[in-house]
């Protein structure tokens, strides 16, 4: 029913029919011909990476949240098989864990730059850290998100509390929020450092550490 992004799928579908005579003529073939990965990742690219990086008073923020989460994606996919989560639904749960931020730094934006105060970057981080799950459970009643996902996002920095059916995701993603922030400490035992995350298990620090060289190249394509 978007216009915009049915577009915008068509072109990307016809983009990956080079060299034929023509491409798909309709939606469903061409949701079909880019496939589920690529159709989500031109989907976020679209709308939520599109939105991350409008400018706005806000915007650094914004982009600082947009790559937290899409590196928390991309961490918990990689690290979901072996603690039994499935790896879509382990890519979803990152991305979406801290959406609350997102519409917390949206509403504030919408006051217009002439109503914000001047605030430091550290207490409008604290002003969003405080308010992003009460705004993150907002947003799941209303788009009626599914139980994995809506446990993610009301328990990840509390993983004990999170429901037995869904617990090993919500512990995963809280464990590569850890990991976010040890590697945004810049800490000088590189991936070494992320020995000191609880929860990581052997050998996964090693996993972390391979995908590093292509996390800006994944990260561009969204």
């Amino acid at each position: 029913a978007d216009a915009s992004l049915a577009a915008t799928v068509l072109r990307y579908a016809s983009a990956a029919s080079m060299g034929k005579p023509t491409g798909p003529v309709t939606l469903h073939a061409a949701v079909s011909k880019l496939g589920l990965e690529e159709l989500t990742r031109v989907v976020i690219a679209t709308t939520v990476g599109g939105a991350a990086n409008a400018p706005g008073p806000l915007a650094l923020l914004r982009r600082d949240q947009w790559r937290r989460s899409l590196l928390a994606a991309m961490f918990c996919r990689e690290l979901a098989g072996r603690r039994g989560v499935l790896p879509d639904q382990a890519f979803l749960a990152g991305l979406l864990h801290d959406f609350g931020a997102v519409v917390v730094l949206a509403c504030l934006e919408s006051l217009g730059r002439d109503h914000l105060p001047v605030l430091s970057e550290a207490t409008w981080c604290r002003l969003v850290e405080d308010l992003h799950i009460e705004f993150g459970m907002i947003v799941v009643a209303r788009w009626q998100l599914p139980e994995p996902i809506a446990e993610v996002i009301a328990h990840h920095h509390t993983p004990h509390t999170a429901s037995r059916a869904h617990r090993s995701l919500v512990q995963l993603v809280a464990i590569v929020d850890q990991i976010i922030a040890v590697l945004d400490r810049g800490s000088n035992g590189g991936i070494a450092a992320l020995m000191e995350v609880p929860g990581l298990e052997q050998g996964e620090h090693y996993r972390i550490g391979a995908l590093m060289p292509k996390v800006a190249e994944h990260m561009a394509r969204f």
